[in-house]
Order: C-alpha cells, then structure tokens, then sequence
C-alpha cells in the first residue's frame, strides 16, 4: 500500500536531515518519495 503525503511528511519530519528543512521544501519534496518493500537479504 503506498504512503500518503500526509505519511511520508509525518515520516521525513523525524529523521535527519530532511527535519531541518523548511516546511515548504518538505512538502515539494515528499510527492518525490516511493515507499518500496524488500525481503530480508535482497540487495537493495
């Protein structure tokens, strides 16, 4: 299931350095995410 904008915000806010950025260039910026799943061992 893909991530909301309103998710993936709320997940860029908490790690760095994404949490310095002004709020306007953290909303341009998390349209640009794609959440993507692996197994564990699968080179990523």
């Amino acid at each position: 299931m893909p991530l909301t904008p309103d998710e993936t915000l709320r997940f860029l806010r908490s790690v760095h350095p994404y949490y310095a950025l002004p709020e306007a260039a953290l909303t341009a910026l998390a349209p640009r995410f794609n959440a993507v799943s692996v197994a564990a061992g699968d080179p990523v």
